[in-house]
């Protein structure tokens, strides 16, 4: 395990839905990473503790398994601080401890969002049919979107996200 500091304007971080388990004192839950870097992640949390609370993220990444990592709360965010939407509250974390494997395997996840993201927004920009697009779609963690202004804007921002 590698010790290391976050700095959120130069670590890309991708978009995504994985299934995840929080533990801090007193607390243990299923939940979901929303977004994620080699030096953080965005933890949707019904309850969120107080910043500086030291957590225990688990977390499975597609094709790479499960991971673990240790991370501290940097900040809440209230329902409607997470893009906007009304039904997320969570806690940005920054990573204290991590392997090099997962920090690796999460290097790997955001490439491979970029690269989903960048052929949705191409496939969007063409204006025509393609028949990739639902399994681009699943691989950005997008299914629930289809062509339309919602989809054009949720794909902008997972490009600023990345620092694309």
């Amino acid at each position: 395990m590698i010790s290391f500091h976050n700095n959120r304007q130069r670590q890309p971080r991708a978009p995504v839905k994985l299934t995840a388990r929080a533990m801090w004192p007193g607390a243990e839950v299923e939940t979901q990473v929303l977004l994620i870097s080699e030096g953080g992640a965005f933890v949707q949390l019904q309850a969120p503790p107080p910043k500086e609370t030291r957590l225990k993220l688990s977390f499975d990444i597609p094709g790479k398994g499960p991971h673990t990592a240790e991370a501290e709360v940097r900040y809440t965010a209230d329902l409607g601080d997470f893009r906007g939407k009304r039904d997320i509250t969570g806690v940005g974390c920054r990573f204290l401890t991590v392997s090099s494997t997962t920090r690796e395997a999460i290097r790997d996840l955001v490439a491979q969002v970029k690269k989903s993201y960048s052929q949705i927004q191409f496939s969007l920009a063409l204006s025509k049919p393609n028949p990739q697009l639902p399994q681009l779609l699943e691989k950005a963690h997008l299914q629930g979107l289809r062509e339309g202004r919602q989809l054009r804007d949720a794909v902008q921002w997972g490009l600023k996200q990345m620092g694309v």
